[in-house]
Formats: C-alpha cells, sequence, structure tokens
C-alpha cells in the first residue's frame, strides 16, 4: 500500500474522530461515544462516496488497538487487586453474568433466532465495559464513592470471566455449533485453557519482574515501554498460534506486566500508545454499523437495550444486595453497570469472523453499546436520588424483609463455633440433596433438547409441532424432582434463617425464611422458564408453565411422594444387593 494512502487513512480518521470526542465532551457524554460517531461518519455505508481507501488496513490497525486496549486493562488489574477482590463482586459478577445469558438466549430465541445467535447474544450482554464505566466515573468525580468500588471488583471478576467465556466460545466455532459440541469438548478447552493461563503465568512471574528490574537499570522510559511492548505482542501471538484471542494474550501480559517494580510506569507510558490505537479500535467499529441493517432490526436493537438496562441494573442489584451491600449502594452499583462496550464487540467480532452468528449480530451489538453508552452517565449522575426515591417511596412489606436480611447477614458472625459445626453438617446435608435435584433436572433438560434437535425433522414429518412432544414430556417428568427441590429449599431456607436470628423476632423470622427461601427459587424457576421458551416459544412456553403450575398445585402432595417414593426404592435397592462374590 502507497504511504501516502495510509497517511490519508489515519488523518481522516483521527480528525474525524477528535472532532467527534471534542462535541461529546461538550455535551459530556464518553469519549467511545465519540469514536463510534466518528466511524459512522466515515464508514463505507453512511456517505455517497468512500473516504477509506483500505479498509484491510483500518482493520489492521484496529487489531492493533483491541491488543494495546487489553494490554491496558490488564496493566490497571494486576495479581494483587485480583486477590483482594472480596465476596461482594464476585456475588454480583456471576448473578449479572447467569441472569444476563439467560435472558439473552430467551430473547433471541423468542426473535426467532438459531441456537449459537442466542448463545453469542447471551454473551455479549452479560459483560459490562471496563473502559466506559471508569471514564464515565472519573468523569463525574465519583471514583472514591463505595458503590464505585463494588463496581471496580465486579469488572475484574467480569474480565476473568470473560476471558474464560471467550476461549469457550471459541471451542464452540470451531466445533461448528451447538450440537456438535460434546462435554468432553468443553472439559477439553476449559482444560487447555487453565493449563495454558498457569503455565503463562508461572513463567511470567519468574522472569518478567527480573527482566524490568534490568531494564530498569538504565532510567530510559523508551527502552520500558518498547520492552513492555514487546512482552505484549509476544504473549499475543503465543496466545493466538494456541488458537485463543489475542485480547486473552494482551489481557494476560499487561497482568504479567502490572506485577514487575516498573508496572507504574510502563501503565503510564503505555497509556498515550494504547489511547490512540484504541480511538482507532472503536472507530474501526463505528464504520460497520450499517443504518440499514439498524433500520430492519430497530425492534431488537430497543429491546435488547431495555434488557440490558432492566437486567444489569437488576441483576447487579440484587448480586450486591445478596453479598450485603446495603440496598441504596447496591441500587447505585446496578445503576452504574447498565451497558456492554469492549469485550462484547470482541465476542461478537469473534463469532462473525467465525462464521457461526448472523451478519446482522455485529452491528446490533453496536447499536446497543452506542445507545448504553448514551445512557450510562445519566443513570450514573441519577442513581443517588432514584436510590433515594426509592428508599421513600418503597412499601414497608418490602422494606422489612430487606432490613431484616442485613441484621441476619450481620449475625451470622455472633453464632457460638459449636452450633456453627452442627448446623453446618444439617444444612450441608440438606443442600447436597438441594444440588442433586437441580443436576437431575438440567440434566434431564438438556438431554431432552439434544434428542429434540436430533430427530426435529423426523418428529415434524409426522405431525406439527411434533418435537415439542419431547421438551414437555422432560417438563412433566421434572414435576416431581422440582416439587422436591422446594421442599428442600424451604427446609433451609428455615435452618439458615434460625442460624442468624435464633433469638426472639418470630416476626422478623418468617420474613427471613421467605425471602431466602424465594433468592433460593429464582435459580430452579430461571432453569425450568428458559428451557420451555427456549424448547416451544416464547407463546407456547408460557402457556405450558401456566399448566405445570396448575398440574403442581393440584397434584403436590402426590407428585412430591412419588419422587420420595422413587429415592426410597432406589435406595433399598442398592443396599439389598448381594456382596460380589470372592475372587
Amino acid at each position: 500500500m502507497h504511504p501516502i494512502t495510509l497517511l490519508q487513512d489515519l488523518a481522516i480518521i483521527l480528525v474525524v474522530a477528535a472532532a467527534a470526542t471534542l462535541l461529546c465532551h461538550a455535551l459530556r457524554q464518553p469519549v467511545v461515544l465519540g469514536y463510534l460517531i466518528a466511524g459512522l461518519v466515515i464508514g463505507p455505508h453512511t456517505p455517497p462516496w468512500p473516504l477509506i481507501a483500505d479498509g484491510h488496513t483500518i482493520q489492521a490497525f484496529a487489531e492493533v488497538g483491541l491488543v494495546l486496549l487489553m494490554f491496558g486493562l490488564g496493566l490497571h488489574f494486576s495479581i494483587a487487586k485480583l486477590m483482594r477482590v472480596g465476596r461482594i463482586a464476585v456475588i454480583v459478577a456471576l448473578v449479572e453474568i447467569v441472569t444476563m445469558v439467560a435472558l439473552g438466549y430467551s430473547l433471541a430465541r423468542a426473535f426467532g433466532w438459531g441456537a449459537m445467535d442466542a448463545l453469542f447474544l447471551g454473551a455479549i450482554l452479560s459483560i459490562s465495559s471496563t473502559t466506559i464505566i471508569i471514564k464515565a466515573l472519573q468523569d463525574l468525580k465519583m471514583t472514591d464513592r463505595p458503590f464505585a468500588q463494588v463496581i471496580f471488583g465486579t469488572l475484574i471478576v467480569e474480565d476473568i470471566l470473560a476471558i474464560a467465556m471467550l476461549a469457550l466460545l471459541s471451542g464452540l466455532s470451531a466445533a461448528g455449533g451447538i450440537e456438535q459440541l460434546s462435554m468432553q469438548t468443553v472439559a477439553g478447552k476449559l482444560g487447555e485453557l487453565a493449563l495454558f493461563l498457569v503455565l503463562t503465568t508461572v513463567a511470567g512471574l519468574l522472569v518478567l519482574p527480573r527482566l524490568f528490574a534490568f531494564v530498569a537499570r538504565y532510567d530510559s522510559d523508551e527502552m520500558l515501554l518498547v520492552t513492555a511492548l514487546g512482552v505484549c505482542f509476544a504473549i499475543s501471538l503465543l496466545a493466538y498460534q494456541l488458537e485463543y484471542s489475542v485480547a486473552l494474550g494482551a489481557f494476560l501480559a499487561g497482568v504479567l506486566v502490572s506485577e514487575s517494580p516498573a508496572g507504574a510506569r510502563i501503565e503510564t507510558g503505555v497509556a498515550p500508545v494504547r489511547d490512540m490505537f484504541s480511538a482507532v479500535f472503536f472507530v474501526a467499529i463505528g464504520m460497520m454499523i450499517d443504518p440499514a441493517v439498524l433500520a430492519q432490526y430497530w425492534l431488537p436493537v430497543a429491546l435488547i437495550t431495555l434488557v440490558v438496562v432492566v437486567g444489569k441494573v437488576g441483576s447487579c442489584a440484587l448480586g450486591a444486595f445478596l453479598a450485603g451491600a446495603p440496598p441504596q449502594r447496591a441500587l447505585r452499583s446496578g445503576m452504574g453497570m447498565a451497558q456492554i462496550g469492549e469485550f462484547s464487540f470482541i465476542i461478537a467480532q469473534h463469532g462473525t469472523a467465525a462464521g457461526v452468528v448472523s451478519g446482522f449480530l455485529y452491528p446490533i451489538t453496536v447499536a446497543v453499546s452506542a445507545v448504553t453508552t448514551f445512557l450510562t452517565p445519566y443513570l450514573i449522575r441519577g442513581s443517588d436520588r432514584f436510590a433515594g426515591l426509592l428508599s421513600r417511596w418503597l412499601p414497608a412489606p418490602l422494606k422489612q424483609p430487606a432490613r431484616y436480611y442485613q441484621s441476619w447477614l450481620h449475625s451470622l458472625g455472633g453464632v457460638a463455633e459449636d452450633d456453627r459445626r452442627m448446623i453446618r453438617r444439617i444444612l450441608r446435608r440438606i443442600a447436597l440433596y438441594i444440588l442433586l435435584d437441580l443436576a437431575l433436572v438440567v440434566a434431564l433438560l438438556a438431554f431432552a433438547g439434544l434428542l429434540a434437535n436430533r430427530f426435529r425433522s423426523e418428529l415434524d414429518a409426522l405431525w406439527p409441532h411434533a418435537s415439542w412432544t419431547v421438551p414437555i414430556a422432560a417438563l412433566v417428568l421434572c414435576l416431581p424432582i422440582v416439587i422436591h427441590a422446594i421442599g428442600k429449599q424451604r427446609a433451609l431456607a428455615m435452618a439458615l434463617a434460625d442460624l442468624g436470628l435464633r433469638s426472639g423476632r418470630p416476626f422478623g423470622r418468617a420474613l427471613l425464611r421467605h425471602l431466602l427461601f424465594v433468592l433460593m427459587l429464582v435459580p430452579l424457576l430461571l432453569i425450568v422458564f428458559g428451557f420451555a421458551i427456549a424448547a416451544v416459544g416464547p407463546g407456547p412456553g408460557l402457556v405450558l408453565l401456566a399448566l405445570l403450575v396448575a398440574i403442581a398445585a393440584v397434584l403436590w402432595r402426590q407428585l412430591a411422594s412419588l419422587y420420595t417414593r422413587a429415592q426410597l426404592d432406589i435406595t433399598a435397592t442398592l443396599s439389598e444387593r448381594p456382596p460380589d462374590p470372592a475372587p
């Protein structure tokens, strides 16, 4: 390519990006939104003439920007920070990711999209944007607020889980879809990922601190920067050669380099280079926005945006509350997490490049990200006011369980050690029964889903929607197991409530029992609800669930005793089995 053409492309990109970011700064919007607008303005789908001469070169620069962006995130999240992440961040991230994957998958299936599109959409919606959130909190001068610390910790956990999710999706892409991916393949991919992470981390911690300590002796920021970038691109290349994402290698390189004595100096030196190429990365993403596609899919964009905002605010607030954060702080944390960003782009880009998702998924992802990026500063700025209004207008029957739950969490530390050991044994046994029931339900539903997909054409040849009989039969078979699990969950909720509030306050214990029971019931209901929607569609799925609820209400005792008798019969059969003959 001619150097003048390259210079022309970079000049157009950076000049338009600078103008867009100045506009966003005047309107107090994140600069990432300006980069996306700049890409839309100069993209091939918007003007009547091409402003960019060679899109392939820009994509190459965008790859460099992606590597440097993830390297910068890794430098910010050192191993020491990862080890200090508390239970609140872990619980919030897990609740958010599981909820958003389920919501995204169910919504995509309701649109009539394929299984891979639905799975990728769930993964895309599950990860919030570290860059956008940190930038918004910095602009609003809220980085030292307690809810911001919860957000930062959650972002660390999310980024780690996003890397694992990206590796798993890579395995799905290589296998060609969900139907071709076996549990053995999944376990193998996760094992390979763990081996790569462990070996690279150990080798990096042994070599890199000594390397950078040696380079730092020369007191040259230029040498440190060049060495650090060399390490970054080398580990990214290693990840690529092992069929992982370059984003994984760059993030891991940043985490390892941050552990060196010169980590702070390297982060300062990398920042300008990272910011420039990150701008090119986001502009390149904006160039891929096709207004015609967005006009065609405006309804999915609007609904997905609504699901992102409501789902992330609700799931993050719920996770923070469950982990012990006060309700107002939990709500503020949720309102700061309601967007998708760079990892969502990476996941969508990976699925598009691998050819396993539809072409419309990428521009929809970018559009949803742009809208939620625009909303983020307003949500964070209005979180205090909204939390105050909610606290004042929330009905007393909802406030009391929250207060009792908070006091129960604080009182758990005061239980005597002997009592704690005895109760722990009882709780462990009840929890084991619940987990076994959940595992059995998931196994039955997963087997039914695979069976229906395998013989869909043969069954539908008999009569329309005949393939629905398999998942419906599986849901009916699961009814006794679900009822048994609900009974055990009620017993566990009663035991947990008594563990923390053993003295007086019977009304408080009753409220807490109901609250804990509802919280434990949610995952079970989500599994059944998500399977019904995915198997037969949203309308028939709701009708089917209503029928199952009616059947369970009428035959509750009979179904519960049926599963209990089956358990006793199996136990009796195993205990009466004759011993093996002596050799």
